[in-house]
Parts: C-alpha cells; sequence; structure tokens
C-alpha cells in the first residue's frame, strides 16, 4: 500500500488527543520517563532510529539462535507526527516511506500552528517527530549466563524487569569486558548526549547511567547524542555497587592530582571510564574502585575541563593508541 499524505486529514485543533499527550511530554524527561517513551526530533534521529531497525531485521534474519524479537520489538514506533508543511519536503516523504514499510497507520499530520507548540525544538525546520517506546536495558539482560548468546537487540527486549545481577563471574554470569563509560551523576542534558556522542564516535558500544544522571531518553539528550543511543547499549538507573560487581575491565578516573598523564598511560585495552558529576566530580564509591587515576595536562590556566570535553579526550586519546600501538622493548 503506497502512502498518500494528500488523502490525511490535517488535525488543527487543540482538543486532539494526540497533541494534547505531546504537549505533556514535550520538554518533561521525568514524564518521558515514567511512561517510557521517547520523542525524536527531527529527519536525522528518524534516520538513525530506522537505520538501526533495518540493521537488526538483518541480523534477526541471519540469526542461528533461535532469537524472534529485536529492536524493532524493544522500541516500537507509536507515532510519528509531521507538520503540514514539512510533508512535502523530500527528506521527511523518504522517511515517512520507510516507516510505511514497517507500520501502517502511524502517521499524523499537524498544521504547521499545532506543530509549533508540541516541537521543544525553537529554531523551526524540525518538522517530523517520532514517539517510540524507550528501550529499558537491565543490567541482568547483558549478563546472562556466559553460554548465552547476547546481542544489543537481546539487551533491548528487556529480561522481565530485573534489576539485580548476580556479581560473581563463578555463579555462571557473564561479566562485562569490553569498553565502556560510566556516568556518574553527571546532571546536564547536554553533556549526557555529548558524553555519549563521543563514546560511539569511539567506538564504544556499552554505557552506564547510574542515578542522578539526566534521563536518558529525554529529548535533549537525544539531540546532543545526535543518533548515538541507536548504536549503544544503555543502561540506566543501576546503583553503582550493581555494575562494579559486573566489571571485568579496570575503572578509570581522571584526577588532577594524579601522576600519570593519560598521553603517557597505556591505553591499549578495554576500560571502564568514569565521568563524574559536573560540580562535585567522581563519587567517592568509584574513587576508592578506581584502578587507574590519570590527569589531562592543561598548560592553560583555566581550572579544569567540562565533562563532556575531558570524556572526548580520554576516548580518542584510547582510540589513538589502539590505532598506533606502542612498540615495546
Amino acid at each position: 500500500m503506497s502512502l498518500d499524505l494528500t488523502a490525511m486529514p490535517i488535525v488543527q485543533s487543540r482538543s486532539n488527543a494526540l497533541f494534547k499527550r505531546l504537549r505533556t511530554l514535550a520538554g518533561a524527561a521525568q514524564k518521558q520517563r515514567r511512561e517510557g517513551v521517547a520523542i525524536l526530533e527531527g529527519v536525522h534521529l528518524a534516520d538513525a532510529y530506522l537505520q538501526a531497525l533495518t540493521a537488526d531485521r538483518a541480523a534477526l534474519a541471519a540469526a542461528s539462535d533461535g532469537r524472534t524479537t529485536g529492536q524493532r520489538d524493544a522500541m516500537p514506533l507509536e507515532r510519528v507526527v509531521v507538520s503540514q508543511s514539512a510533508a512535502a519536503r523530500d527528506d521527511v516523504r523518504a522517511i515517512l516511506v520507510r516507516i510505511h514499510a514497517l507500520w501502517l497507520d502511524r502517521t499524523t499530520v499537524f498544521d504547521d500552528g499545532l506543530f509549533e507548540q508540541v516541537s521543544p525544538v525553537s529554531d523551526g525546520g524540525i518538522g517530523i517527530l517520532l514517539l517510540i517506546a524507550a528501550p529499558q536495558i537491565t543490567l541482568a539482560s547483558l549478563c546472562l549466563p556466559a553460554s548465552s548468546s547476547t546481542s544489543i537487540a537481546a539487551a533491548r527486549a528487556g529480561d522481565g524487569g530485573r534489576d539485580d545481577v548476580p556479581g560473581d563471574a563463578d555463579e555462571g554470569h557473564a561479566r562485562i569486558v569490553q569498553n565502556c563509560v560510566i556516568l556518574d551523576g553527571v546532571q546536564d542534558a547536554g553533556n549526557v548526549g555529548s558524553i555519549l556522542r563521543s563514546a560511539a564516535a569511539a567506538g564504544v558500544t556499552l554505557a552506564f547511567c547510574l542515578p542522578g544522571t539526566a534521563t536518558v531518553w529525554s529529548t535533549k539528550v537525544l539531540r546532543a547524542a545526535m543518533g548515538a543511543h541507536f548504536v549503544m547499549r544503555i543502561v540506566e538507573q543501576a546503583p553503582s555497587d550493581a555494575v562494579a560487581a559486573v566489571l571485568g575491565v579496570p575503572v578509570v578516573i581522571t584526577d588532577s592530582h594524579a601522576s600519570e598523564s593519560i598521553y603517557e598511560a597505556d591505553l591499549c585495552r578495554p576500560l571502564a571510564w568514569v565521568m563524574g558529576n559536573e560540580g562535585a566530580g567522581v563519587s567517592a564509591f568509584w574513587r576508592e574502585r578506581a584502578a587507574v587515576r590519570l590527569t589531562i595536562p592543561q598548560p592553560g590556566r583555566i581550572e579544569s575541563l567540562n565533562v563532556a570535553a575531558a570524556a572526548a579526550v580520554c576516548l580518542f586519546e584510547q582510540t589513538r593508541q589502539l590505532s598506533t600501538p606502542r612498540v615495546r622493548s
């Protein structure tokens, strides 16, 4: 069935139920979290979302482990809303055609004035919003028994809501043995999104957003992360002790008083990079568990780097080292 936007009615009334719901969700990160939804704004995020679904369908088709659920099941589309003027744009229409191939009858057209009232973006030109179910990835779904075959899709499908994970690898539960970032109370949504964006760009596919960190599937974080959510597994609200219990890699923090420079340290191995709160820094819990403390040289007269900038420096110094391994005598 082809997509014919001209045949769709244009919503113009503020009493429309979908309009009312989007108005209450727009910019309300805690309400979005409580309802388990996320709002994707614009063509770029919509494209990243659809690419993730397409890649996952291919992975499921090729899977030999019997999996039948994937990202389409874990983060289904509830509704796509377009403005009347954006509906005529080629880039928006291309997104709508791709959505229509996966789900029928999910598109609603708002007149431009109404759309502007539900879009938190004030600079215009967005023209399209996707309301999706936000994936709920838990520690338990990441740390399945070592004999299990796990994937991003399997983790996103959830595990029945369990948040507790046995910390003893001897019990048969896999430990986290890959590069990851741990956001330890990073409160600013822009910083959280920027860290995730840098992590994804550096090839890191796992992040833990601990209590006190900005809501990771909020509109502002999604916008700042520029699609990183769809190439990473992100565990939200897991307690620090539960995360520490399953880590099988050294914990690294930055410390202005550390004796070793990040440019002198050997970063050619999987590490757990802990990024602390903007004001208080890394919490005492993670400072006590840090196996590696590094300083970022700052020859200028500024006291410290923004946490997102520091994260980018750390992750890309590791990327540089991994691409040009040291020659050891």
